[in-house]
């Protein structure tokens, strides 16, 4: 998987998908800091959740791209006016 890296090494946080079509199947947390938005340490408190979708291959926390879509429809929360 090609990762976008800043000058400090670290993940980039610009989207390179464009579309649905464009994300990975499965995602890991780099895919998930840049498709999110979101730390580092708050990406690895999801993964850890024992509400979150994932899948272990070895030491590795992935996440499938649809399960992650299905779980971000059951906790959206509407604002009220």
């Amino acid at each position: 998987m090609n990762k976008n890296y800043n000058e400090n090494n670290s993940v980039s946080t610009e989207s390179r998908y464009c579309s649905y079509d464009e994300i990975p199947l499965l995602l890991d947390a780099n895919d998930l800091i840049r498709l999110l938005g979101l730390s580092r340490t708050n990406v690895y408190y999801l993964l850890q959740a024992n509400d979150f979708p994932t899948i272990v291959i070895g030491k590795r926390r992935l996440v499938q791209k649809d399960k992650l879509f299905d779980w971000l429809k059951t906790h959206e929360q509407v604002k009220k006016r």
